[in-house]
């Protein structure tokens, strides 16, 4: 008797010792897929942080390149109101000038509508520029800066493209100077001035008379 308890006793160790093997193996390969899983979650989440921070600098880059907007005070007219002036500060393109705009209009001999096309702005809105009336956004500035670095074939491109055979300017008349207008005066003699009055004067005598 005591021979077949050993015996039993002996194969319940060796059955639990399996069993207890089998559980461990299969706790070490859950353990395993685990640390994997986390493995791959702390890089998405390094890959995260990195993005977010990225996405942090460009705004705080935006918003130090955004135009400060200040609104003038609304004033009271006549009977009348005045609406309030937004004025945008703006930082102009490199390279920029005043008279950017009416020198790359020369340069290339472009009419103002056909400048206000290429540029993809109205033709009120390059009066205005010509003028100093207002001035260009950036997009605008580098706009007119790259048309003026345009070759002849470029800009003829540019113009078909838009439906335009030309875009140059049509010629008009030419401004007659201060010195030239004073002498066309001068030609006219106060005497033929004054008989061409007394003309008229007499004639409108004469109508009256009859």
């Amino acid at each position: 008797m005591s021979s077949l308890a050993t015996a039993l006793k002996k194969e319940i160790q060796r059955l639990a010792k399996k069993e207890a093997v089998a559980v461990v193996k299969d706790v070490k390969v859950a353990m395993k897929e685990e640390r994997a899983q986390v493995k791959t979650l702390q890089g998405t989440i390094k890959a995260q942080a990195k993005e977010i921070a990225s996405l942090r600098k460009a705004l705080e880059g935006a918003a130090m390149a955004a135009p400060v907007v200040t609104a003038t005070p609304v004033k009271a007219g006549k009977g009348k109101k005045k609406a309030a002036k937004t004025s945008v500060a703006k930082t102009p393109v490199k390279g920029w000038r005043k008279d950017s705009v009416r020198t790359t209009r020369r340069i290339h001999n472009l009419s103002q509508n056909a400048f206000a096309k290429l540029v993809g702005v109205g033709l009120n809105t390059v009066w205005l520029w010509e003028n100093g009336r207002t001035n260009p956004r950036p997009k605008q500035q580098e706009a007119v800066l790259e048309l003026r670095g345009l070759s002849e074939l470029q800009l003829s491109n540019r113009l078909s493209g838009l439906g335009l055979s030309s875009g140059k300017k049509k010629p008009g008349r030419k401004k007659m100077t201060p010195a030239k207008a004073e002498s066309t005066r001068k030609k006219v003699s106060p005497k033929k001035t004054a008989k061409k009055a007394a003309k008229k004067t007499s004639g409108r005598k004469k109508a009256v008379k009859k």
